[in-house]
């Protein structure tokens, strides 16, 4: 397990600019709200998309409609689906554990566990 002790560019690239998700696609916000570490303050961890009302909206919708897609699917591919989602969260382990430590401000382990496969 990797101690985490300050700014790890190999997992984790300051200052980026991260969107909202929505219907499968990246959307940009016209506005965006920093995090900065809170041990340094000089340090812009990255920038994130604020949903308006609109944005909001329209991922409800997108929600809606990916639930009554999905939930006409068969029990072992909604399975398979959540494994393969899983996964993907598995090999980005170190990247989401070094975001949140970042974004909080924690410079232990503890979130590594929470992405522990």
């Amino acid at each position: 397990m990797k101690q985490v002790t300050s700014l790890d560019e190999s997992t984790f690239q300051p200052g980026k600019d991260y969107r909202l998700f929505i219907g499968g696609d990246w959307v940009a916000s016209d506005e965006y709200r920093e995090i900065r570490f809170p041990y340094d303050r000089d340090v812009l961890v990255g920038r994130v998309a604020w949903a308006g009302k609109q944005d909001v909206d329209a991922a409800l919708e997108q929600a809606r409609e990916g639930a009554q897609k999905m939930a006409s699917w068969p029990l072992h591919r909604r399975a398979a689906l959540l494994h393969h989602a899983s996964d993907l969260l598995a090999a980005r382990s170190e990247h989401f554990a070094s975001l949140i430590v970042h974004e909080v401000g924690n410079l232990s382990n503890d979130f590594y566990l929470l992405f522990s496969p």
